[in-house]
């Protein structure tokens, strides 16, 4: 694990509105990192008293660190920059879509997992929230399995030797949802009812979402549900 180089330090540049935070960090921490779970929780201690839009950019520096600070600089690019919310007010507009905060673990997964399969991290743990509510042992009444609740024959065709282990799941869960979304020409709607549904009743059904109470309710829930996660980044 990266060390801490330095403590958020107040009023090093002219700031007319509020005082400028930053602070350094190296030791191999990397930009990869800082995106994951633990980097946003370690950025969260760099905005202290963060309103609910404030933001930390992260520059390069000359020296191969990552400078991050509250406010942005004239005339240079940021590697990027990531929304700072304050708890209170990321876990209400979860509650609001019926969904509790990923556990770290799941969320690194996730952001681990999401880049090679071309799937929004926050669309995983959204299918995730619905399917099992973080549960890695979660297994339905018809026998579904682990966080992504896939059934046997359709873990199997994945590659997924046991669907009870985390990762083996997510990355079985995401290339199903990206063979979904292909065969749907990436209506999101239409691959997340055939992920409830099976993709053989969206084609029965002309293509569209079936017309059975749970699949609409889950496309709604999941939808719902994304749409919160990505309303805080």
């Amino acid at each position: 694990m990266s060390q801490w180089c330095a403590a958020p330090r107040q009023f090093v540049a002219a700031a007319p509105r509020r005082a400028r935070r930053e602070a350094r960090y190296t030791d191999g921490m990397s930009p990869s990192l800082l995106r994951t779970g633990v980097g946003l929780a370690l950025l969260a201690c760099c905005a202290p008293g963060a309103g609910a839009r404030d933001a930390v950019y992260a520059y390069g520096t000359a020296d191969d660190s990552v400078l991050l600070t509250n406010l942005p600089e004239t005339g240079r690019t940021a590697l990027f920059t990531i929304a700072i919310y304050a708890e209170d007010d990321a876990a209400s507009r979860l509650r609001t879509a019926g969904m509790r905060m990923a556990p770290p673990e799941i969320a690194r997964l996730v952001d681990a997992v999401a880049p090679a399969s071309g799937v929004e991290p926050q669309l995983l743990l959204a299918v995730i929230s619905a399917e099992s509510g973080f549960r890695a042992r979660a297994v339905s009444p018809k026998g579904a399995q682990g966080l992504m609740q896939l059934m046997p024959a359709t873990a199997r065709r994945l590659g997924v030797a046991d669907p009870f282990d985390p990762e083996q799941n997510v990355r079985g869960g995401a290339r199903y949802l990206t063979e979904l979304l292909g065969l749907f020409d990436n209506d999101l709607r239409l691959a997340l009812a055939a992920y409830n549904a099976g993709e053989n009743a969206v084609l029965r059904h002309g293509r569209a979402i079936p017309p059975y109470p749970e699949t609409r309710e889950y496309v709604t829930r999941v939808m719902a549900r994304y749409q919160a996660l990505r309303s805080l980044q």
